[in-house]
């Protein structure tokens, strides 16, 4: 089991235990949403499945054991792509370097995995700019197309 220690943070793989908070802030955070009024974040059972993942990275920040960040991300073997799905730091514990250990953390991982193509999805140009700053490129416009079932 992957543990980093900085100072009483830690940085570890999700486990089951914290998948009540991941969902409670998803479902929270509008930076989440994909559209308005539409519960868009991750199903618990989905969630389940991810952490058991053996390919996916998921990690959690703590401090004293409580959670105050955490990162999800995809990989898909074939096509070496990753994509990191959601980065949150509680608000409390902001410019801190926390989501910056965590992306960190999640990008080496993913690497080691054998990622070449790794990208993230926003419309928070804070969040743009964080990842500029972690090496990421700006990449083409898009529309984002979505089919809720």
């Amino acid at each position: 089991m992957l543990i980093l220690i900085y100072s009483t943070m830690i940085i570890r793989k999700v486990l089951e235990k914290d998948l009540e908070v991941i969902f409670q802030v998803g479902e929270s955070e509008n930076n989440f949403q994909v559209g308005e009024d539409i519960p868009s974040f991750w199903p618990k059972d989905i969630l389940q499945k991810w952490i058991k993942s053996d390919s996916d990275i998921t990690l959690i920040s703590e401090d004293k054991n409580v959670i105050i960040g955490y990162i999800l991300s995809s990989y898909h073997e074939p096509t070496r792509k990753a994509v990191i799905e959601n980065l949150w730091v509680h608000p409390k514990y902001r410019n801190q370097g926390i989501g910056s250990q965590l992306l960190g953390e999640c990008v080496k991982l993913l690497i080691k995995k054998g990622a070449r193509y790794i990208c993230a999805l926003t419309k928070d140009e804070f969040v743009v700019s964080f990842f500029e700053k972690k090496g990421f490129e700006r990449g083409d416009s898009f529309v984002w197309m979505i089919k809720l079932t």
